[in-house]
């Protein structure tokens, strides 16, 4: 393989290794907004929260809609999951 490929093979590997880090960080929010949500007897689910960071996102991020909406879709999923 050229240089060039395995060049661009590593820089993703660690912006990889980056984005799932972010994750983790932001599961342990969630995970602490979950505690608090069943504190104050307030429902897991924020359908108005999550329109608006999907909204924000695609604002911001300048990406394709349906990338934006199916990444986000499916960390609610698993920030629901966790909360619950």
């Amino acid at each position: 393989m050229s240089c060039e490929l395995d060049k661009n093979r590593e820089e993703i590997q660690e912006i990889d290794k980056k984005i799932f880090q972010l994750l983790k960080m932001r599961f342990k929010r969630t995970d602490a907004i979950g505690k608090i949500k069943q504190k104050t007897g307030l429902k897991v689910e924020n359908k108005q929260r999550e329109q608006q960071l999907i909204e924000d996102a695609i604002k911001n991020c300048k990406l394709d809609k349906k990338i934006i909406t199916k990444i986000y879709n499916d960390i609610f999923y698993f920030s629901k999951k966790q909360q619950k």
